[in-house]
């Protein structure tokens, strides 16, 4: 056997210790009970405060919603107002007079209505 494979074998049974010893404290530091509390305030640390930046981040996603809702809003009261305002024009006595010109309609003469004479209606049954 080589040197070198010696000493590789022993960093790592030595890398193996050392873990496996870290790991057997922090197990015994969590099975303690004077490390369950502090644990368990850690646990509850970490999962308040994650719960809280999804709520700002929400919180804001939803703001950014609203802002872009109320731009929105904002453009369709202009463009009703701007119809509301056409509107009125072509409501005008004037502009439904050119309309008719242009479209080649030409104002009715006298009107005279025809009577007829008996229009009463028999059933037979």
């Amino acid at each position: 056997m080589s040197r070198n494979t010696t000493q590789t074998r022993r960093a790592t049974r030595r890398s193996t210790a050392q873990r496996s010893s870290v790991l057997t404290r922090l197990r015994d530091f969590v099975t303690h009970p004077q490390g369950r509390v502090p644990t368990a305030l850690a646990i509850a640390a970490v999962a308040t405060s994650s719960m809280f930046f999804v709520q700002v981040f929400m919180t804001q996603a939803q703001g950014f919603d609203v802002a872009e809702m109320e731009r929105a809003a904002e453009e369709l009261r202009d463009e009703n107002d701007r119809l509301e305002a056409r509107t009125g024009e072509l409501r005008a006595l004037s502009e439904i007079q050119k309309s008719a010109d242009e479209l080649g309609m030409k104002k009715g003469g006298a009107v005279s209505y025809l009577t007829v004479g008996d229009t009463g209606v028999a059933l037979n049954r």
